[in-house]
């Protein structure tokens, strides 16, 4: 658990900070008011921010490379833990012990949905890179202007998504599944065990 829990925070912490940079390239896209008059001045500016966002979608791919293998490790530990710990409270009952496992099914659960949160966030702010690239003023630009525009919209539309090395895409869904997953195998054990 210590190992799982460290390396969640390091990951957490990574995608933290893409989740930021991600936010901050949507709000500047979304303020800049284009003219044909600084045709040199905006496309510069695109050309920027487009640099910018390429080593975003950069960075988002090392944290896959560098956490990919733990992120399969820690879906597939946790589905097991919750599992295996929903069934010893079901045996133990209301005891000490029933008790310390339900605080480590809590415990564990928390720790997945932080994971599956800012895998969410990642996707939706760097989705957000397109929507604010169709907000802004791009009609006022050049027509070079608006290609570069249209770029950015179409490189958006691949959102950044933290992955369990390509099998499980992390996001809010992927905790949801998991509850899920547990829910009936807790229905499944209740119903064989007769309790």
């Amino acid at each position: 658990m210590n190992i799982k829990l460290g390396t969640d925070i390091w990951m957490i912490c990574f995608s933290g900070q893409l989740c930021m940079h991600f936010a901050h390239l949507g709000r500047k896209l979304a303020s800049y008011n284009p003219s044909r008059q600084n045709h040199y001045e905006d496309c510069e500016f695109l050309v920027r921010l487009i640099r910018d966002h390429e080593q975003l979608l950069s960075l988002y791919k090392e944290l896959n490379k560098i956490f990919g293998l733990m992120l399969a490790y820690n879906v597939f530990s946790t589905a097991t833990i919750l599992c295996c710990v929903a069934y010893y409270t079901i045996l133990q009952g209301v005891t000490r012990e029933g008790f310390g496992f339900l605080l480590y099914f809590f415990s564990d659960s928390v720790n997945f949905y932080m994971v599956c949160y800012y895998g969410q966030r990642l996707i939706d702010l760097s989705e957000n890179i397109a929507l604010a690239a169709y907000i802004h003023n791009w009609y006022n630009g050049s027509p070079t202007y608006q290609k570069y525009v249209l770029m950015i919209i179409q490189r958006a539309q691949r959102p950044a998504e933290l992955s369990a090395k390509g099998v499980i895409i992390i996001s809010r869904d992927s905790f949801k599944n998991m509850m899920s997953i547990t829910y009936r195998f807790l229905a499944v054990v209740r119903r064989l065990l007769g309790k």
